[in-house]
């Protein structure tokens, strides 16, 4: 853990001692990225047929507002809290919203601003931990993949998840100062909301955890561990939370 410790604060030193060099490229290098990004899912779009699951989630998200705004009877026939993978309270009324805006096309752009974000957060958190060079790879890295395509074109929670999980990583990245605990506690929410939305992103809340631990600077591991304890205690109250509400 010690030496983790160091190399990650190694890292971060020699990220300040070289940043001069990428100042003037980095303007325009992850606006590139995102437009490069945005390409290669916008030509699914339009060309690809709905999708069963983009379907359901519309028409559950759809359902859930008529449940809001009129009390529209929801268990009766689509029993959504007994087998979707993630709360129908969360992304389905906010595609349901996209998709009255734009029809399914809207419903799918939301989720490509969804990833492009989760992109820009992957960036800044790289370029945090260690320097631009490495920021930029990881951005291209991360959107030629294939998932990242089809997800920046699926009206899905998937999206969403991707999205929140980056955010939570990099809000944790951030809360290095010694007011750093709102930071913690915003990125527990953020990642009880990710866990929520789809539940398998639970499976990512160790390696924030993790990031947590050995990116505290200026503290022995003792304090580095702590602070990784504070933030899945913060996480564990929210889930708990979340779940007497829902039931």
């Amino acid at each position: 853990m010690a030496a983790t410790l160091t190399a990650i604060r190694a890292a971060g030193h020699h990220r300040q001692a070289i940043n001069w060099r990428w100042r003037p490229a980095s303007v325009i290098w992850l606006p590139a990225v995102l437009v490069m990004q945005a390409a290669l899912s916008l030509r699914f779009i339009w060309s690809n047929t709905a999708f069963m699951d983009e379907a359901l989630y519309l028409r559950a998200g759809h359902m859930e507002i008529a449940h809001w705004l009129h009390n529209a009877p929801l268990q009766a026939s689509y029993p959504f809290q007994t087998y979707f993978s993630g709360a129908p309270v969360l992304y389905p009324p906010i595609g349901a919203l996209a998709d009255s805006a734009g029809g399914l096309a809207g419903a799918r752009l939301l989720s490509l601003a969804f990833m492009l974000g989760a992109t820009g957060f992957l960036y800044a958190a790289a370029q945090r931990l260690f320097d631009r060079q490495v920021a930029i790879t990881a951005a291209v890295v991360f959107i030629i993949l294939g998932p990242t395509q089809a997800l920046g074109a699926l009206a899905t929670y998937d999206a969403m998840c991707v999205f929140l999980t980056a955010l939570a990583a990099w809000l944790v990245i951030r809360a290095i100062s010694k007011a750093s605990e709102p930071l913690i506690v915003l990125s527990a929410l953020v990642m009880a909301i990710a866990d929520t939305t789809k539940y398998a992103s639970a499976l990512w809340d160790p390696a924030i955890i993790a990031l947590a631990v050995v990116t505290a600077r200026r503290a022995g591991w003792l304090r580095s561990t702590a602070r990784g304890i504070r933030l899945a205690l913060y996480l564990a109250v929210l889930l708990a939370g979340a779940l007497f509400w829902g039931g």
